[in-house]
C-alpha cells in the first residue's frame, strides 16, 4: 500500500506473524506496528505510529501527522 507524494509517501509492508505486523516506511524512516483488536478492518500500533486498514483504504498517524491512502 502506498500513499501521498514526497515526504508524505508511505509504504506499508505486511507480515504474517503472530501477532500480525506491518512495517510502515516514510521519508527513509521505518516504524514496525503490531495488530491490535479493532471493531472493523485491521489496526496496527507501534511506537509513534498507528496504521488502520479497512476496505482498501488506510489511515496512518505518524508523529501526530495523519495520512490517508488507497491501495495501488
Amino acid at each position: 500500500m502506498r500513499a501521498g507524494a514526497g515526504s508524505d509517501t508511505i509504504i506499508a509492508t505486511f507480515y504474517k506473524t503472530t501477532p500480525a505486523m506491518v512495517v510502515v516506511e516514510r521519508a527513509n524512516r521505518t516504524r514496525p506496528a503490531f495488530q491490535v483488536r479493532a471493531a472493523s478492518g485491521a489496526r496496527y500500533e507501534g511506537q509513534d505510529i498507528m496504521f488502520w486498514d479497512a476496505r482498501g483504504e488506510a489511515l496512518a498517524t505518524w508523529s501526530a501527522v495523519e495520512l490517508k491512502c488507497k491501495r495501488r
